[in-house]
């Protein structure tokens, strides 16, 4: 709920969250938050079968995590912020794996900027400039630390090959893709348009040469559906998303997701 209204209306997000939080009683509130997770869960549930692994990177407190449980998903979070893995770790213990670092094409170590909003922490700097000229402009990022950073590819060594991998790193969505060198079944990145066209084509792009058999298809905001009635091969999509005029570009944000065709 609170990412939700954060995104939709980015300048007053976490005002109107709180305004609303304080509004209606705990239990009124906690009602809205179950069923988004009732729709979520949903959802996955087209898609994930029990025992599948996913890897949830970006998983800040867990609004995904609870959804793949429940559909019987074993599940790796990797989150960087250390009040989210603490979180993360009271929620839902040794029913998951937590990784706290950070995803990038190669391993090292990166500056994170961490905001007052904890979904809109970042380690793009890009994606950070034009958020604070932009859509979040009224956001802080108040601190900055140094995150060990691992691969995709040095997950899968680890915990082995996922079902399903859904990315919402906030901009640093391709620099994570990169570190990925094998077609993952099912794949979903955040997206955030108009300012982060070129980067999300070169999303679909890599994962193109990962596999011709990826096609793709997104969902709007929060709304836990496909948008389009059918799945576009990588060319098509990509010439969906350049459209300036387009119902895509129009859209503001939501999720790409990516299938390998059976």
């Amino acid at each position: 709920m609170r990412k939700t209204l954060k995104k939709l209306l980015p300048a007053e997000g976490l005002r109107i969250y709180r305004t609303l939080r304080n509004a209606i009683s705990p239990p009124q509130f906690l009602v809205l938050e179950r069923m988004q997770i009732e729709e979520r869960t949903a959802f996955f549930g087209q898609l994930i079968h029990a025992g599948d692994l996913c890897f949830d990177i970006g998983a800040n407190q867990g609004n995904r995590v609870e959804p793949l449980l429940r559909c019987g998903a074993r599940v790796v979070a990797v989150e960087p912020q250390e009040d989210c893995c603490r979180t993360l770790k009271r929620l839902f213990g040794p029913r998951i794996s937590i990784v706290r670092k950070g995803l990038d094409e190669i391993s090292g170590c990166k500056d994170f900027f961490i905001s007052e909003a904890t979904v809109l922490s970042t380690f793009s700097e890009e994606w950070l400039d034009k958020a604070k000229s932009s859509r979040f402009k009224d956001v802080k990022w108040n601190r900055k630390a140094q995150v060990e950073m691992t691969t995709l590819d040095n997950l899968i060594v680890e915990y082995g090959m996922p079902f399903f991998c859904k990315i919402d790193v906030e901009g640093y969505e391709l620099q994570v893709l990169r570190g990925l060198s094998h077609p993952v079944s099912l794949i979903s990145f955040e997206y955030s348009v108009p300012e982060q066209t070129r980067n999300l084509m070169q999303c679909v792009m890599h994962l193109n040469t990962l596999s011709e058999l990826y096609e793709f298809n997104y969902c709007v905001a929060e709304i836990s559906q496909f948008h389009l009635d059918h799945w576009l091969n990588g060319r098509d999509f990509v010439q969906l998303m350049s459209d300036d005029e387009g119902t895509f570009i129009r859209s503001g944000w939501g999720d790409i997701y990516g299938r390998l065709k059976c």
